[in-house]
């Protein structure tokens, strides 16, 4: 599978199971379906595509070999632990309107989530340009996040609390084998 559709099936799978996409329901909820969100979601898959991929390739270099490996081991293990402990935030009273601190606030969240540790993961092994491994990433969030604006209350009804505990034992297990690989 090229680096492309991994990073995106991959990325499009965690942000649906995971906090993001249920945050963004719960904000077009409170918002009432404002347009600036959509333009904020747009701003943060780019910085979701090129930060930690950028950040993969600069630390990329300095590791090899085992160091390599455990580094994503090490990715790949935050991701799914992220996915396994923490909860979901319950619904923002005061939203703010401002669509430059919602993309920050959403950017944040997507590159310190799951899907930041993931795409992290698959850019620093990866042997394809990492431009591959960013646009797949930026369209997976693409492909998730506007739809889970657009259902917004009915996003909570979807069964994703027996997808998301599946995805972060199959991070959990990934970044261990591969640690154990590296290790031994």
């Amino acid at each position: 599978m090229s680096a492309f559709f991994l990073a995106f099936l991959s990325t499009a799978l965690v942000i649906a199971s995971g906090r993001d996409a249920l945050f963004v329901a719960r904000l077009s909820q409170a918002l009432h379906r404002a347009p600036g969100l959509h333009v904020a979601i747009v701003l943060a898959a780019v910085v979701l595509g090129a930060l930690p991929v950028w950040l993969a390739g600069s630390v990329a270099t300095h590791l090899d070999g085992a160091a390599g490996r455990l580094f994503v081991a090490l990715a790949l293990f935050v991701a799914g632990a992220e996915l396994l402990v923490l909860r979901s935030s319950p619904t923002p009273a005061e939203p703010t309107h401002s669509t430059i601190a919602t993309a920050l606030v959403l950017a944040v969240r997507l590159v310190s989530g799951a899907s930041g540790f993931l795409l992290l993961a698959l850019a620093a092994r990866g042997t394809a340009p990492a431009a591959f491994t960013a646009a797949g990433g930026l369209l997976g969030a693409l492909a998730v996040l506007p739809m889970a604006a657009l259902a917004g209350e009915d996003w909570e009804r979807l069964p994703l609390r027996i997808v998301r505990p599946g995805v972060g034992l199959a991070l959990l297990m990934a970044g261990m084998v591969i640690g154990w690989i590296a290790v031994f």
